[in-house]
């Protein structure tokens, strides 16, 4: 258990460690409505990394992060190859990190997400080398988000929850599906500096 716990200490630092440095690339939208932390965007397509996972939140998202930090640290085979020996030993490809990390319950299961580099295409991007991760293409999307800080506990995303519903019933907003909640800082941030949102999927 001890060990488990190490090891998911060093591959958070080994994920994290270069891009908090810098700037990540995250998602591009355009804010059409604000109001205190409250923001309707529409967002751009783009591609997502993502894995399914059964079971309590903390370790379905412990066990999908792992896995996604895995392939975009090299846990894939390359699509493109300049020798027949590259493509005999399947080279790997090293994936540049981005924000947020998302999750997202499926009731059952929660979907957990990374955003892909726009440099890629899904005929560009590595081929998982583990079967339960699965490259998706989003197209056009609008949400209404709510910005929050803090820890990512059950009682916090909860409470940030109920405050954007509340938004959403007293305006009269249309909304469909689950909340999406994305995180954006790595585990050192401190929880009072952490940047975290909660969003539901506009019905156009």
């Amino acid at each position: 258990m001890i060990r488990a716990k190490i090891i998911g200490i060093i591959l958070s630092l080994s994920v994290f460690i270069g891009p908090a440095m810098g700037e990540l690339e995250q998602p591009t939208y355009k804010v059409v409505f604000a109001e205190d932390n409250i923001e309707m965007r529409e967002y751009q397509p783009m591609i997502i990394a993502e894995v399914n996972a059964r079971g309590e939140r903390r370790a379905a998202i412990r066990f999908g992060f792992q896995l996604l930090a895995d392939y975009i640290l090299g846990e894939n085979i390359a699509r493109q190859v300049t020798t027949q020996m590259q493509a005999a030993e399947q080279q790997s490809q090293k994936i540049a990190m981005t924000a947020p990390v998302e999750i997202q319950s499926n009731g059952e299961s929660w979907k957990i997400s990374f955003l892909m580099p726009s440099e890629f295409s899904l005929d560009t991007l590595p081929t998982p080398k583990n079967k339960y991760i699965k490259l998706t293409e989003i197209p056009e999307q609008n949400f209404i988000i709510l910005g929050f800080s803090g820890r990512i506990i059950e009682s916090n995303l909860a409470r940030h929850e109920k405050l954007l519903r509340d938004y959403i019933e007293t305006h009269q907003i249309k909304v469909k599906g689950s909340p999406k909640f994305a995180f954006y800082n790595p585990p050192w941030v401190p929880a009072f500096m952490r940047r975290n949102e909660v969003m539901l999927e506009l019905v156009d």
